[in-house]
């Protein structure tokens, strides 16, 4: 499917922001990929939406990022824009938190 419309892929997009963002794009002569996870809702979300590609995958792995952008361009031949919107987040130790006690209880 070629196409002279922009196309951009979103990170992200079931819900909040990403999918407004989607939304908003579409409603600009934009054609979208969209990928979330699994069980997202991403499918409903953008059931109704011709333009909109829906990517299933956890983009925290690097090959369904990979996949993500080859699936996009394989699908509409062109890919001007990326928007990273995912939510990642990394639960880390941060010693500037934690006081001497806890430090000791964990050693």
């Amino acid at each position: 499917m070629s196409t002279a419309k922009p196309v951009a892929l979103i990170t992200g997009g079931a819900k909040g922001i990403g999918r407004a963002i989607a939304l908003h794009l579409v409603s600009s002569r934009w054609q979208v990929a969209v990928v979330d996870l699994p069980d997202s809702g991403l499918r409903r979300a953008f059931a109704r939406e011709s333009d909109v590609f829906v990517i299933e995958g956890d983009v925290r792995e690097e090959e369904t990022a990979f996949a993500a952008v080859k699936a996009t361009v394989h699908r509409f031949r062109r890919l001007d824009g990326v928007i990273s919107n995912a939510g990642i987040m990394v639960r880390i130790f941060c010693a500037a938190r934690t006081n001497n006690k806890q430090i000791n209880s964990m050693t």
